[in-house]
């Protein structure tokens, strides 16, 4: 299931969105290794006909979940415009000893290069 939601902490340059899925990928095996500002990859989800293109969220080769719609339709024009982007993790929420209920990630991208750390 994906579901966005906004709110103030959005500035120009960035954008915060929950991670969607995250029930169906490897998150049991490495949530005790994530916290705030890991860096994140992305891999391209494409359907039969390429093109309903979705983002796959990743922490090294383990999926997380399913990047938002609003998201993924930035890091696309993001990608086409060439601009540096990075996506991190701005917060868990879960149950000790449990695995997260809910990844929030951040969006942020800007016309000089990023840092790798956030």
């Amino acid at each position: 299931m994906l579901f966005e939601r906004f709110n103030n902490r959005d500035t120009p340059n960035t954008l915060h969105a929950t991670l969607g899925a995250t029930d169906k990928g490897d998150l049991p095996f490495v949530y005790h290794h994530l916290k705030k500002g890991c860096i994140l990859q992305l891999s391209t989800i494409t359907g039969a006909d390429a093109r309903h293109l979705m983002f796959g969220v990743n922490y090294g080769s383990y999926r997380l979940g399913v990047l938002s719609s609003l998201q993924a339709k930035r890091v696309l024009d993001l990608e086409n415009r060439g601009l540096p982007y990075r996506l991190t993790i701005s917060r868990i929420e879960k149950e000790k000893y449990m695995p997260p209920t809910a990844i929030e990630v951040e969006l942020e991208w800007g016309e000089e290069p990023l840092a790798r750390v956030a």
